[in-house]
């Protein structure tokens, strides 16, 4: 059973209860697998400072007290939003939709 059918089948008012549960259990198995995928996806985006918090200062590079500063707390969102914003501009000079501009890839 495809996913657009389970969903019909879950809104239909004559189908049986066996057929509404196993749509339910295959929903269900699709959002738990959705879940795990973006989870995992957080997971890589924060692993890069992660890994800078973890390894910098064994390696002598101040990384916590750089975090903490303000300055250059402030030059990082000014990069993010202009990372954000030239990403922005790029989907929409290749034509892209908007699933695909929002996508994180």
């Amino acid at each position: 059973m495809t996913g657009r059918r389970a969903v019909r089948v879950m809104a239909r008012r004559g189908a049986s209860d066996r057929w509404k549960e196993r749509a339910a259990r295959l929903l269900a198995a699709r959002l738990l697998g959705r879940s795990l995928l973006a989870g995992g996806g957080l997971a890589v985006a924060a692993m890069p400072i992660g890994l800078a918090l973890g390894v910098g200062p064994a390696l002598g590079v101040p990384t916590t007290a750089a975090l903490l500063d303000p300055a250059a707390r402030l030059a990082i969102l000014a990069m993010g939003i202009a990372f954000a914003f030239a990403r922005y501009l790029v989907g929409r000079a290749a034509g892209a939709g908007r699933r695909a501009r929002l996508s994180p890839a």
